[in-house]
């Protein structure tokens, strides 16, 4: 399960030559510090018009037809089990299915975590994570957008550190195009995609070696207007705090 990652540290400049961004670019700067489960991270996906835009979304996938239950009261226990899925099976999965097929969407990210290691491409290159979303509503009607990230089986890198599983990664405009395009909803159409990527492509370090979180400007903390946060009240920073045990374990 990949629990950790770190977001692009390019300047919007950039995201949008590697992403081909055309709108909603500067309204979302991306900080330098890593996201985790319910943290809102950015994502891209296509607007109405068709265009890509850059947005946020809350790491942790819920469904628009989830509701409370005495099995699981609150939303937060729902998508702590959702912030991976399965690519084998996504697109039978009740949770994922619909969203396979109409919400898909691109995670922007320079390394991810698994088993102690960052795992980065050559000059950390950006990528993007295959990535699902969908926009839940509570009882008083708000919105929230909520994003899951596709997993496959491990390549020869990944599985070196003890971890049988690693994200679906796209690393082209070819690919990228193709996973967003909404006139494909047939996995059969995707199937290349979701294979593990080359394990020669990554670079491995621990993470003691791995990037250190710095503070970043204001600005570069703010969510768009009306993204609300994991407790559902005000926007929030797009870096989700965590604790200072967590900081030591991931960082020293």
């Amino acid at each position: 399960m990949c629990h950790h990652y770190i977001g692009v540290r390019s300047r919007p400049e950039h995201l949008a030559d590697e992403f081909s961004l055309r709108t909603n670019l500067y309204q979302l700067t991306l900080p330098d510090e890593g996201f985790y489960p319910l943290a809102a991270v950015p994502l891209i996906r296509l607007d109405d018009a068709g265009q890509r835009e850059m947005t946020a979304a809350e790491w942790g996938f819920l469904p628009g037809w989830w509701k409370p239950s005495d099995r699981t009261p609150k939303r937060a226990a729902f998508q702590r089990k959702c912030i991976n899925a399965r690519s084998e099976d996504v697109q039978v999965k009740p949770t994922y299915r619909e969203a396979f097929r109409r919400r898909r969407c691109l995670m922007p990210a320079e390394a991810f975590f698994e088993r102690g290691h960052y795992f980065h491409l050559a000059g950390r290159r950006p990528f993007a994570f295959a990535a699902l979303w969908d926009r839940w509503r509570d009882a008083d009607g708000t919105a929230l957008d909520t994003c899951t990230l596709l997993t496959t089986e491990a390549n020869a890198a990944v599985a070196a550190v003890g971890h049988p599983r690693m994200p679906v990664v796209l690393m082209n405009e070819e690919r990228y195009e193709q996973w967003l395009n909404p006139e494909i909803s047939e996995r059969l159409q995707l199937e290349e995609l979701l294979r593990p990527t080359p394990p020669e492509l990554w670079h491995c370090m621990l993470a003691s070696e791995g990037p250190r979180p710095r503070p970043s400007a204001p600005q570069d903390r703010e969510l768009p207007r009306g993204v609300p946060s994991a407790a559902g009240g005000e926007p929030t920073s797009l870096t989700k705090e965590v604790d200072a045990a967590s900081q030591r374990m991931l960082f020293e």
